[in-house]
């Protein structure tokens, strides 16, 4: 997933509960959680070379994500003395979660069980920018605004839009294996 995409399903999931329960500040901390993995980026700086090479590293992998949930966490706390640390480490754990997760979906593939295993995981549904979560995502989040009363409706409606679209992306998957199995049977 691109990075405006990470952003909006921090923005847009916040909608669940965090923004309505710790404000302002909660939403903050998840969208920036749901960023923190691609900050990996700045190997682009040195070349971009390193950058293909190392993007999706160890920032993507599920085994570091509760140790990342407590560098974000130690970051934001002397900052937002309102949320306790361990709903601030939560709130960061699933930021992180969501972005490890949004990844599994493209076909670029995310290596998730970093240190133990370099193998690329991947439903190979998607490019790195996908429409299919970002439109929604931009719909949901503009929507919040535009009618506050409803946010945790919307945010729901977006996050089923989205499960659903993955699902039905990943029924027409099986479906085209199995229709290119059938009329070139030899390959």
């Amino acid at each position: 997933m691109d990075s405006i995409t990470h952003g909006l399903s921090g923005i847009a999931t916040s909608y669940l509960g965090i923004q309505q329960k710790f404000g302002f500040a909660g939403t903050l901390v998840f969208t920036a959680s749901t960023l923190f993995p691609d900050i990996d980026f700045v190997f682009n700086f040195i070349t971009d070379s390193i950058y293909v090479r190392y993007h999706r590293g160890f920032t993507h992998s599920f085994i570091y994500l509760p140790l990342f949930a407590l560098l974000l966490t130690l970051i934001f706390y002397p900052f937002i003395k309102s949320i306790s640390f361990k709903n601030l480490y939560l709130i960061c754990f699933l930021g992180l979660f969501i972005h490890i997760s949004l990844d599994l979906i493209n076909s670029y593939g995310t290596p998730v069980l970093i240190p133990f295993s370099s193998k690329q995981y991947s439903l190979n549904l998607d490019i790195i920018i996908d429409a299919f979560v970002f439109v929604p995502l931009l719909l949901g989040v503009v929507s919040i605004r535009i009618f506050p009363s409803f946010q945790k409706t919307t945010a729901l409606i977006v996050i089923g839009i989205i499960i659903l679209g993955i699902f039905l992306r990943f029924i027409q998957q099986y479906q085209a294996v199995i229709l290119i199995r059938r009329l070139e049977p030899n390959n």
